[in-house]
C-alpha cells in the first residue's frame, strides 16, 4: 500500500509540473497568438543565471531568482519586439521564430555555462516529507 501511495504522489507532483507548463503555454498563445517553442529555453537561462546570481554574485538565492526572472523578462520583451513583433500575426513565422530563438538561447547557455548540470540550493529545506508511509521531497510539495 505503501508503494501506491509513493507512486501515487510522485505522479501528482509531476502530472503538476506538466500541468503548470501548459499554463505557460496557454497563457504565452492567449498573450501573442503564437506557439512558444523558446518557453523551455528561458526557463533553463533563468535557472542559469539564478545559479550564476548565487552562487558567483553573492546574492541570496530570493534575490538571485528574482532578479534572474527580471533579466529573463526583460530578455523576453526585447526578443519580442524586435523578432517576433515585425512578424505580424503569421503563425507559422512566429512558430519558427520562436524555435530559432530557442536554438540561438541553447548555444548561449552551451557557451557561457557548458553542458553539465548545476545545483541549486534548495529553497524549501533539505528535510522529506513523509505523508503516510511514503516519502517526498521538500521542494516537490
Amino acid at each position: 500500500m505503501q508503494e501506491i501511495l509513493q507512486y501515487t504522489l510522485s505522479g501528482l507532483v509531476t502530472g503538476s509540473i506538466y500541468g503548470l507548463i501548459g499554463v505557460g503555454f496557454v497563457a504565452i498563445y492567449n498573450a501573442t497568438g503564437i506557439i512558444n517553442f523558446a518557453q523551455g529555453d528561458f526557463a533553463t537561462l533563468g535557472a542559469m543565471l539564478a545559479i550564476t546570481l548565487s552562487s558567483v554574485a553573492g546574492l541570496p538565492l530570493w534575490l538571485a531568482i528574482l532578479v534572474a526572472i527580471a533579466l529573463v523578462g526583460a530578455i523576453a520583451g526585447l526578443i519580442e519586439r524586435f523578432a517576433i513583433r515585425p512578424a505580424g500575426s503569421n503563425v507559422i513565422r512566429g512558430i519558427v521564430i520562436t524555435i530559432g530563438v530557442g536554438i540561438v538561447l541553447q548555444g548561449i547557455i552551451a557557451v557561457l555555462w557548458g553542458t553539465d548540470a548545476f545545483p541549486l540550493p534548495s529553497f524549501s529545506g533539505d528535510a522529506p516529507v513523509h505523508i503516510g508511509g511514503a516519502t517526498l521531497p521538500s521542494q516537490a510539495v
